[in-house]
């Protein structure tokens, strides 16, 4: 096991589009190849690699503590943020909630209970307005209505999902994914550029900032359509 090192981790890991067949292949040695690509990971904290993450994630994500997965999914979503929104990011967003599902239960605090109950609910709703359907949609209202009885059963009054004409409180990762994906589908028009300029006026100052440098940085990736990149350089120049 000691001598085992996978050729192409780095390169693979570059440029987010992890193969894990190719790492795995003529070993089979899950846990060591988990152990490689964590140790990667915490060496390289500014690249891509979502897909690295969700197969981290689809592998032992249960086992892990809610913290590593909260960090992991926190992760994903921000490099999901500079590519082609895809069907991860649903994935991302309800693993994150159910970490903090998790720590709600586990907390001993009212306080840090309520904060894990909200953290928990606004990612299922974030989880459920990208796209989960189906078996993962059941699972995440039913853990729910489980959120809402803890609460209630320790006598918590939780900020609406729904406040905020209907959204939940967004992070500068959230804000920026969800005008990526409209840029994607309605391109740019001038009411695109009004709900890209909603979304970041409804973050703190520190958060609109972060959230446009993602964008900056989405405007000149090289994984994202020419058409997407000049509809995001459209949208910045008019700021």
């Amino acid at each position: 096991d000691e001598q085992w090192q996978p050729a192409g981790v780095d390169a693979m890991c570059r440029d987010g589009t992890v193969k894990l067949a190719e790492v795995l292949r003529g070993s089979g040695k899950i846990s060591t190849a988990r152990e490689i690509l964590l140790k990667w990971l915490e060496d390289h904290p500014d690249q891509p690699t979502p897909q690295l993450i969700t197969w981290l994630l689809d592998r032992g994500g249960e086992i892990d503590s809610p913290e590593t997965v909260i960090g992991w999914t926190t992760r994903g979503i921000r490099d999901l943020a500079m590519e082609q929104p895809t069907a991860s990011l649903n994935n991302f967003y309800m693993k994150r909630g159910l970490a903090y599902d998790r720590q709600a239960f586990l907390a001993e605090t009212k306080i840090e209970i309520k904060k894990n109950i909200e953290s928990a609910l606004a990612d299922f709703k974030t989880a459920r307005s990208v796209g989960l359907r189906g078996v993962r949609l059941a699972s995440l209202n039913n853990r729910t209505t489980a959120l809402l009885r803890l609460a209630e059963d320790n006598g918590i009054s939780l900020q609406s999902v729904d406040e905020n004409d209907g959204e939940a409180p967004r992070s500068a990762a959230q804000v920026a994914t969800e005008i990526l994906q409209h840029f994607s589908e309605h391109g740019a028009t001038d009411a695109s550029f009004v709900y890209a300029e909603q979304r970041i006026e409804g973050l703190a100052t520190l958060d609109q900032a972060k959230a446009l440098e993602m964008l900056e940085r989405a405007s000149t990736s090289s994984k994202l359509p020419q058409s997407l990149r000049d509809t995001i350089k459209a949208y910045l120049n008019t700021r």
